[in-house]
This record gives C-alpha cells, sequence and structure tokens, in this order.
C-alpha cells in the first residue's frame, strides 16, 4: 500500500530462432486503485497478445520475472520513471552455445535486450570490498558505456 507506480517484466519466445523477447507492463496508481490488480491486468494483456494462436498458454515453467514497485520519493510520479527501464532496445547479436551432440560451440544470431530496476536512492556503490565508493550518477555512466545506450530515464 502507498507504492506509486510498479513494473514487471518476463521473456517468451515469439518464435523459435528469434529466441526470447521481453515483455513489460508498467502502470501509475490512481488515487483510488490497486496499484497491484492494475499491473496484473495489464500484464495479462501483454502476455496474452504475445501467446501463439496454437498454443494454450502465454507462459511456460520455470519463468523468470523481475518487477518493482516504486515510491516517488524524490521526483515526480510518471512511467518514465517506473521500472524496469529498458535500458538496451532488441537487437540481434551473435551468441555462442554449447551443441552436446556435436561436441563444439555452434553460433547464431539471437535476440538481446536488457531491463534493469535500481534504487535510486542508493548514493553509493562499492564493486571490490574496501575499494572506491561510486555515486549513482557514475554507476549510471559505467552502465551507459558498457551497455552503448544512454540511460532510459533520468529518474531514479
Amino acid at each position: 500500500r502507498g507504492a506509486h507506480s510498479a513494473g514487471l517484466v518476463t521473456y517468451s519466445a515469439e518464435d523459435s530462432s528469434a529466441g526470447l523477447r521481453g515483455c513489460r507492463s508498467r502502470v501509475v496508481n490512481g488515487k483510488r486503485s490497486d496499484l497491484s490488480l492494475l499491473l496484473l491486468e495489464k500484464f495479462q494483456a501483454a502476455l496474452e497478445r504475445r501467446r501463439p494462436l496454437d498454443s494454450d498458454a502465454s507462459i511456460r515453467a520455470p519463468q523468470l520475472f523481475q518487477g518493482h514497485t516504486r515510491f516517488a520519493t524524490s521526483s515526480l510520479v510518471d512511467l518514465g520513471g517506473c521500472h524496469p527501464h529498458q535500458w538496451a532496445p532488441p537487437s540481434k547479436m551473435l551468441h555462442w552455445e554449447w551443441d552436446n551432440a556435436a561436441r563444439c560451440f555452434i553460433s547464431r544470431q539471437q535476440n538481446v535486450e536488457g531491463f534493469i530496476t535500481h534504487n535510486g536512492d542508493l548514493d553509493f556503490y562499492q564493486f571490490v570490498p574496501g575499494g572506491r565508493f561510486y555515486s549513482t550518477d557514475e554507476i549510471m555512466l559505467i552502465l551507459e558505456h558498457m551497455l552503448g545506450h544512454r540511460r532510459p530515464s533520468e529518474v531514479d
């Protein structure tokens, strides 16, 4: 109770050759609405739109879900600040995996995308115990460099 916004992402196969694609829903709570119900209704609708016509289920076990609720303590309540953020949009990249039958690595084009949740109120981070502390802004710059994309939102 009291959260201002929420989001949820999972990954599902759109077709066997493309690999997995993120399926994300985010909502901003109304004055008298139930945030969890709003999110689950929107998320279920998004999953159903992705479900193949010849399938009876939109989710297959095991399934990974990444979620976040947000209390806007230092910024506006809007979808721009709602997690999970999609930091890296879908793109095809070369992916290597071990093939047991062939007993070698094989490569294929695979969808790659990145979603992130974080606590913007975290004022520092230490990569190595006893090492230097990095501010949230420094961490965001490091992530931009590593992921090759600008941060999706200036909001925490």
